[in-house]
């Protein structure tokens, strides 16, 4: 699956499963595109099935970094 289609899902989710404020939702989302940007940044092809533990602690590492 593509981040397209899987982020269109989720934001799905939040919105009806969980009912979250548009705000919330546009957080989350936001969070999303800069793990996208950060992996594609990052030389990283990583499907978003595949973004394991790792690329996680990597991605909030740079965004600490970032201050």
């Amino acid at each position: 699956m593509n981040w397209q289609l899987l982020t269109q899902q989720f934001q799905s989710y939040l919105q009806l499963e969980r009912s979250l404020s548009s705000n919330s939702v546009e957080a989350y989302l936001h969070d999303v595109l800069k793990l996208r940007e950060f992996l594609e940044i990052s030389n990283l092809q990583v499907a978003p099935t595949e973004v394991k533990l790792e690329h996680i602690q990597l991605f909030l590492k740079y965004i600490h970094d970032l201050g």
